[in-house]
């Protein structure tokens, strides 16, 4: 959104009935690269060459690296908060007024970050689930 890149993972409902466990495991997979990319500017800086195809100065790559981690832009606890999903929303909704508003409940399995949080664990960060 407005300050820092932003990925979201959509499926059917169909295909997270039928793929449950493949979701489960992507979902865990996801919340480990987000902890790693926050974690390890190494992993980061290796990534960031791999994927941007222009030139960039190192200096710039760490100040990126850092304002996504002081912007709490790595999602290590799988960003499903109520806070970090309402101000999304509005700005999704500024952008588009004319769609009607759904809650974040209606698009958002958030069962999948709670079980992947199960399992590994919370990670220090601004999307800790409350």
């Amino acid at each position: 959104m407005p300050v820092q890149p932003h990925g979201v993972l959509a499926t059917t409902q169909d295909f997270e009935d039928a793929h449950a466990e493949a979701l489960h495991r992507l979902t865990r997979g996801m919340i480990r690269a987000s902890r790693a990319l926050n974690d390890d500017l190494d992993a980061f800086r290796k990534t960031f060459q791999h994927h941007v195809s222009v030139p960039v100065p190192e200096e710039t790559v760490e100040a990126i690296w850092r304002q996504e981690r002081e912007a709490g832009g790595f999602a290590v606890n799988g960003e499903t908060t109520e806070a970090h999903w309402r101000a999304q929303a509005e700005a999704f909704f500024a952008l588009h007024p004319k769609l009607a508003p759904v809650p974040p409940s209606a698009v958002i399995a958030s069962r999948f970050v709670a079980d992947a949080l199960d399992r590994l664990g919370t990670h220090p960060g601004e999307d800790l689930p409350r």
